[in-house]
């Protein structure tokens, strides 16, 4: 049986990167046995927006918070499946949420909630890329579920965006 438990906690601006003008990460910080995993949010705030562990002076405060408290949670769980399993590996965590966020989604679910995540604090250029993505993605047709992924489509999807006339450098900008 294991007898200590990971610890897991949110850290910010782990590179020391950010200033005024320039977004950090936030990411969350699992140690266990003197290792250390770190695993990306997809969230950047300003300095003057967090504040020990809590996000402040930003408009989309709540929502940001709701999806951090998630990603805590989902992962503490996934912890005590493996604490229960007897099998505690911190290096493979990420990969069981990914598995868990993807059982529990449609594949364009996941993509608009990775694209909301991703957008915040983004020029409204990106932003609108970012719609334009799934939108064309989802047009194209042929890779509706994350069991369609496979390395076929991802080759077909290229040689669609290829033949469609875009120039090489806006291929995956998509229009």
């Amino acid at each position: 049986m294991i007898n200590n438990y990971p610890q897991v906690t949110f850290v910010y601006n782990r590179r020391k990167t950010a200033t005024p003008t320039v977004k950090a990460a936030v990411e969350l910080r699992i140690t266990y046995n003197g290792k250390q995993k770190y695993i990306s949010t997809g969230i950047l705030l300003y300095p003057n927006q967090w504040k020990k562990g809590t996000i402040i002076n930003c408009p989309d405060a709540i929502q940001i918070s709701q999806t951090l408290d998630k990603l805590i949670s989902d992962v503490r769980q996934i912890i005590l499946d493996m604490i229960n399993e007897d099998n505690m590996d911190i290096s493979s965590i990420q990969d069981r949420l990914r598995k868990k966020e993807s059982s529990s989604m449609t594949l364009r679910e996941y993509f608009n909630k990775r694209a909301e995540v991703r957008k915040y604090g983004i020029t409204p250029d990106s932003q609108i890329r970012y719609d334009r993505f799934i939108r064309f993605f989802f047009k194209w047709g042929k890779i509706q579920d994350f069991s369609d992924i496979t390395d076929a489509n991802i080759i077909a999807y290229d040689k669609y965006l290829k033949g469609s006339g875009l120039k090489r450098s806006s291929i995956w900008n998509c229009k």
